[in-house]
């Protein structure tokens, strides 16, 4: 992960925040999956497979139930 933040940050020319993100691993999130497993599904447009922790369908906008 950290060289992926490391190609991302010469991308965007800005400083590494390798910090953060060990951070976060050590917290317990991972990295992998920041927004959470893809678990969610819109009842309104049928779109399955939506982070866990999306508010809203990346489909059709709509508000998801929680």
């Amino acid at each position: 992960m950290e060289s992926s933040e490391g190609l991302w940050a010469f991308k965007e020319k800005r400083k590494t925040n390798v910090e953060k993100l060990r951070s976060l691993i050590a917290s317990g999130v991972d990295p992998r999956v920041p927004y959470g497993p893809y678990l969610r599904k819109c009842t309104k447009c049928g779109a399955e497979y939506l982070p866990e922790e999306s508010a809203y369908c990346l489909r059709c906008g709509a508000k998801l139930e929680e």
